[in-house]
């Protein structure tokens, strides 16, 4: 589980973010699967998914907010899991 705050730049005006998809891949962007998002509060939110141990995980996130705007961003080898304790 990852928790993502998404809001604006400031000095830009506070907008809602009132949506957030989260994409995984563990191929190096090759394929990609949904994450399951949860609004966690005011700009909040907290995804999960499921990967094996010691993955190189990549991730595509994409906002939007209440007036319509949106960004996508791609972070290729983001993180590696955490190996499986023995």
């Amino acid at each position: 589980m990852i928790a993502v705050t998404a809001g604006h730049f400031q000095p830009a005006p506070a907008i809602r973010v009132t949506r957030l998809e989260v994409q995984v891949s563990v191929n190096g962007g090759k394929t990609w699967r949904q994450a399951h998002v949860r609004s966690t509060g005011a700009d909040r939110f907290s995804v999960t998914f499921s990967a094996a141990p010691s993955a190189q995980l990549s991730l595509r996130v994409t906002a939007r907010d209440a007036a319509g705007n949106g960004l996508s961003e791609t972070i290729l080898r983001a993180y590696r899991t955490a190996s499986r304790a023995r």
